[in-house]
């Protein structure tokens, strides 16, 4: 009988099994179905909380990456993360209600919040939770599996990026969970162009330290991490083009990786199969460029999305010829969202439907629905976004 048959099983026939064993064989499920069984019982809920059982799941097999799309800020109602599992081929559902019954306790959120998941990593998320006047905030990490959560410090300087500014916001879990960095990097502020731009908080120090900042021209639109180096794409307000530049976090120091790429009205990096590439829109199609850093040639298209897939990826979405013209143009409010996911390129719309490039095949697969996101957005609102990722699912707790 298959691993993920258990949660047919009755509780009876389970607990009188031995910790040991009973530990070893759930240990090969996949964290979507511990998710599901740990209803069974009191025990198997607690479980998933264990240290010494988090370390027993990462050994027992290789880690499944989930890919997950939503509105860039939601309002008051519970919503989670939906995520689909490319093995499977189906979506489950991660409650935020944890979170909730953190901020219910915090006066300042009594009369209404919005909220944005802003970045995330392995099997963490970071959160953001502001009044709708944005006059207060609370920033979270969380691990929506074990509904645990840590406030992280809020300074201010992040005041001004959430009211008025389109960060790119980017963060690097260790493989074994014991730390992480969120990195952040504001565009260029209209009155104060000299101001501090790029911030990382580092979880071992628990505190937001300053970085070099990036020329003083560009703007970020959109970025991803390799190793230990930051590559973002930056609209260069000089040349009118984009330009892609790397941040070595070892030297603190930016670097121009590749100083123009080809037009695009929604710009955005993402990494498959170890490759950079550049997801181009242009033309009423969307392309995929990979970026060659070593390289004379610096850039190669890759494949063109099909037309049929493209149609049916922008059905009813209102602004597609102005494509949201400013917020677009800087990576936020995007009507579509890039993701690198293993070997693949997963392409999604806010009316919420997605169009998968597989690498190793060559091939693009056919749109599936994220049902999650076609109840939810308007799709007359111009102000509607996205925000997504591919992540890795932990049941350890984030660090303190």
């Amino acid at each position: 009988m298959c691993c993920e048959d258990l949660g047919a099983m009755k509780e009876e026939l389970w607990q009188d099994l031995p910790c040991e064993i009973l530990e070893r064989v759930l240990s090969f499920l996949p964290v979507p179905s511990l998710c599901q069984f740990r209803v069974v019982c009191k025990k198997w809920n607690e479980l998933v909380r264990q240290p010494s059982f988090a370390a027993l799941c990462a050994q027992a097999h290789p880690q499944r990456s989930y890919v997950f799309v939503m509105p860039d800020t939601v309002t008051d109602a519970v919503m989670g993360w939906e995520l689909f599992d490319s093995v499977s081929r189906k979506y489950f559902y991660l409650s935020d209600d944890f979170l909730f019954k953190q901020v219910e306790m915090m006066d300042r959120f009594k009369i209404g919040f919005q909220r944005s998941t802003i970045a995330a990593d392995k099997g963490l998320f970071c959160v953001l939770w502001s009044t709708m006047g944005l006059e207060e905030h609370a920033l979270f990490i969380c691990n929506p599996v074990t509904k645990q959560s840590k406030e992280l410090p809020f300074y201010g300087f992040f005041d001004l990026v959430v009211g008025i500014h389109n960060p790119v916001v980017l963060m690097s879990v260790q493989d074994d969970m014991a730390g992480y960095k969120i990195f952040l990097i504001e565009e260029v502020h209209p009155t104060e162009p000299t101001r501090q731009r790029m911030h990382v908080y580092d979880s071992k120090a628990e505190n937001w330290l300053k970085l070099c900042d990036p020329p003083q021209n560009l703007n970020p639109s959109s970025g991803v991490l390799i190793n230990n180096t930051l590559y973002i794409l930056f609209w260069d307000s000089c040349n009118l083009t984009h330009s892609l530049w790397a941040y070595d976090a070892a030297k603190d120091a930016w670097s121009i990786a590749v100083e123009k790429l080809p037009k695009s009205k929604i710009p955005q990096l993402v990494v498959s199969g170890g490759r950079l590439f550049f997801v181009r829109a242009w033309a009423n199609s969307f392309s995929i460029v990979e970026i060659h850093l070593l390289e004379k040639k610096q850039t190669s298209v890759v494949s063109h999305m099909p037309s049929k897939h493209f149609d049916d990826l922008v059905q009813l979405v209102p602004y597609i010829d102005t494509w949201s013209p400013y917020h677009d143009m800087i990576g936020r409010n995007a009507s579509f969202l890039s993701i690198g996911d293993g070997d693949s390129i997963v392409i999604s719309s806010f009316k919420g439907r997605s169009v998968t490039y597989n690498l190793l095949e060559n091939s693009w697969d056919q749109s599936r629905v994220n049902k999650q996101l076609v109840q939810i957005f308007d799709p007359l609102d111009e102000d509607t976004g996205l925000y997504g990722n591919s992540v890795t699912l932990s049941l350890s707790m984030p660090p303190s």
